[in-house]
């Protein structure tokens, strides 16, 4: 029991080193801006990516966004799009820091967490619906988020896509469709406590042939040539679309006050 909980640790260990070096080499490297098509009309997994990112290059930017949105899946709906960022080291006071990684990779419920979940109780009204997507850290929080009893009591939780995000809290109940997508070059989509379960739960895995792993944790997820046969919420070879409202989308902090 002790040398399987050593491991996990130092696997998790790994994760917050991998995920510090991949997020320095993006906040070194020249700006990418979304690729947000002219009618602002979201038809592949790439293009919700990029429009995620966006946050990670300004320190002004909280990470987390609310946009207003409509989705088709057969019928358009209205709906809140939730983006959430992963780990900013450079945000040392931050919730969504290293302490949280761990937390979450474990099962725990972590300071980042609980912010989020402020923030959709303040901020979207009871009755709505959601689609989640988040990288890293945040569709770690974004599994776990789906699977909040008081959550799901008060939203219509429909689709949740995460971007290089390991299966976490898999023996919660969640609701809506969840998928994951997942690099095969991208180390962080193994590594948590649950990974094991990902036999039972598979992680949808292309190949961008980045070699080196922290740039492929961050610079896949962006590829349409990678990822443009998912749909916005990360189904192979769908057909959901999501439109949004860009003049409705707010950041928020996650201050260790906040």
């Amino acid at each position: 029991m002790k040398k399987h909980k050593g491991l996990k640790i130092t696997a998790l260990v790994a994760v917050i080193l991998l995920i510090l070096l991949s997020v320095w080499k993006l906040q070194s490297a020249p700006d990418v801006h979304a690729r947000v098509p002219e009618d602002n009309t979201f038809t592949n997994a790439a293009q919700l990516a990029n429009y995620l990112e966006l946050g990670y290059f300004e320190n002004s930017y909280g990470p987390i966004s609310l946009t207003k949105a409509v989705l088709d899946d057969g019928e358009e709906r209205d709906v809140w799009l939730v983006c959430l960022r992963g780990w900013e080291p450079n945000k040392f006071f931050n919730n969504n820091g290293w302490t949280s990684c761990m937390q979450s990779g474990n099962n725990y419920k972590s300071s980042y967490y609980r912010r989020i979940k402020e923030v959709l109780m303040e901020h979207v009204p009871e009755g709505e619906a959601l689609v989640f997507a988040g990288h890293s850290l945040g569709g770690m929080v974004a599994e776990q988020l789906i699977g909040d009893l008081e959550l799901k009591s008060r939203y219509d939780i429909l689709y949740t896509v995460t971007f290089g995000s390991p299966l976490v809290e898999y023996e919660t109940e969640k609701e809506g469709v969840l998928n994951l997508l997942g690099d095969r070059n991208d180390p962080v989509i193994s590594l948590s406590s649950d990974t094991h379960y990902t036999y039972y739960f598979p992680i949808h895995e292309e190949s961008s042939h980045i070699e080196d792993g922290t740039e492929c944790h961050m610079d896949s997820y962006l590829s349409e040539e990678v990822w443009g046969a998912y749909d916005v919420v990360g189904q192979e070879d769908g057909t959901v679309r999501l439109t949004v409202d860009p003049e409705t989308r707010v950041f928020y902090q996650a201050w260790m006050w906040s």
